[in-house]
């Protein structure tokens, strides 16, 4: 992690050479999100992956040269899954509302395409939590789900860092990370705190 921000900070803090002044644009995407849950009191015995669908809509506010300000509101699911026997999986279901404010930097420019990276803070509210178990028993598959809503911290704090294409007049294609900064476990007493961490990859129309 720390590598990746030192490289997205040199990025944005470089004085690459002015290019055309950037326009002001907005528009929504949607795509998977690779999610896990990194568990510090267990490092061996961790989430797994779960992958899930969001999406959302953005705007880009130009700052200057190649220098801009993206603001985004998307639906995010996060959890992981946990597989604590061979016949029973515990998933965790998370799903939040999520306001990343982030600096971005054009790295190259043509009239088919732009490249550029971003990165910087978001802030996550919590607006469904759920534990879903499922178990085998003799090939017969059932398993129920609880409310976990009380059980998880309604605020979350986090970092993204990625990149994206901006493709022809219209298109948009973008991978991000993300790091849960604050734990969302709300009763840490039994040293249980739980990070979300988060691959996603969104493809969408700007205008």
């Amino acid at each position: 992690m720390r590598i990746a921000v030192t490289w997205l900070a040199f990025l944005l803090s470089c004085g690459i050479a002015t290019a055309n002044a950037q326009q002001r644009h907005f528009g929504g995407k949607m795509g998977p999100t690779i999610a896990t849950v990194h568990e510090s009191a267990d490092q061996n015995a961790g989430y797994g992956r779960r992958v899930s669908v969001g999406g959302g809509g953005f705007v880009v506010l130009p700052l200057g040269g190649r220098m801009s300000v993206q603001i985004e509101g998307l639906y995010t699911t996060k959890g992981g899954k946990l597989q604590e026997q061979t016949d029973i999986t515990t998933t965790l279901i998370l799903d939040y509302l999520e306001i990343p404010l982030l600096g971005r930097i054009a790295v190259t420019r043509s009239p088919s395409h732009s490249v550029h990276v971003f990165g910087g803070p978001s802030a996550g509210l919590r607006i469904n939590a759920k534990q879903q178990v499922a178990y085998t028993v003799s090939v017969i598959k059932s398993g129920f789900t609880d409310d976990i809503r009380a059980d998880v911290k309604r605020f979350e704090l986090g970092l993204v860092a990625g990149g994206g294409v901006d493709v022809g007049s219209h298109g948009v294609v973008d991978v991000r990370y993300f790091w849960g900064l604050t734990d969302v476990n709300r009763d840490a007493s039994d040293g249980t705190h739980l990070r979300n961490r988060g691959l996603t990859m969104l493809v969408g129309l700007r205008f």
